[in-house]
């Protein structure tokens, strides 16, 4: 940790990349050319990573509809819906998914994911483990079992997803982060920090990381340290990143306040 204490005490930090700074704003045709089905996926990756679920559903869309044949925008769409509550729509996707890539093992872990919200703790693990016969070696399969052992009551979800950090690349912060994000659904915070922190390790400049930091802490009431990280947050997005008014909206009184009702009402 040592080397991430100057981000989180809110000391400068040289800017990131252009290329890195995607939000969910539709670029200007005059600026920007139209990104491709890999370019929507990204920024579908930062508005989920954001907290903006709708946007990423429409960025994925917008990924399917310029090529129906990558899998990873399928996966995506599925994922975003699971975590935005959307069931019914990912058991429609998952299907229309398995009929473009019958038997392709992510899906069958995502079907398993759907099927432990259901209660169908039987037929999940079946599922995922189908999965993993198959894809051993594929991250997204461990986080999907991960995720559909953690609905269903098993300590063993974790050995999951610290499989699916060990698989991805080393330099790839993703996978941590989907397991964080994961976490923070299921109010597993402290978890869920320990896993952006893993995405901080292979990715230290990456804002939307330090964003959820700060939300987790802050819903754990701990506004000092939720402040710094979303400090660090605001140092590493360039001037026009849209993650920048939900930075300050997080760190201002009202919507401190909004979080001690919901932190009183249970959530």
């Amino acid at each position: 940790m040592g080397r991430f204490s100057r981000l989180e005490t809110g000391t400068s930090a040289p800017p990131r990349e252009q290329a890195a700074s995607a939000g969910n704003e539709a670029p200007a045709n005059e600026a920007h050319p139209e990104p491709d089905a890999a370019g929507y996926i990204e920024l579908g990756d930062r508005a989920l990573f954001g907290d903006e679920p709708r946007a990423a559903l429409r960025w994925y869309s917008k990924a399917l509809d310029l090529d129906g044949t990558r899998l990873e925008a399928w996966t995506r769409m599925i994922m975003a819906q699971l975590l935005g509550g959307k069931r019914g729509e990912a058991d429609s996707w998952i299907g229309r998914a398995l009929a473009a890539f019958p038997g392709e093992p992510a899906l069958l872990a995502l079907r398993g994911v759907e099927q432990a919200h259901q209660g169908l703790r039987k037929q999940a693990l079946a599922s995922c483990d189908a999965a993993l016969e198959r894809a051993g070696e594929d991250p997204l399969v461990h986080v999907a079992r991960g995720q559909a052992l953690l609905l269903a009551g098993s300590g063993n979800a974790f050995h999951c997803f610290n499989q699916s950090v060990k698989l991805a690349p080393q330099d790839e912060w993703k996978t941590p982060m989907l397991v964080g994000l994961i976490l923070r659904r299921q109010r597993i915070r402290v978890k869920a920090i320990g896993y952006f922190m893993q995405a901080a390790e292979r990715n230290e400049r990456e804002p939307l990381i330090w964003y959820q930091v700060g939300l987790c802490r802050a819903e754990m009431g701990r506004r000092r340290q939720a402040l710094h990280a979303l400090a660090t947050a605001r140092e590493l997005c360039p001037p026009e990143d849209p993650l920048l008014a939900r930075i300050e909206r997080a760190s201002t009184g009202s919507f401190w306040r909004w979080l001690m009702v919901m932190l009183r009402l249970g959530g």
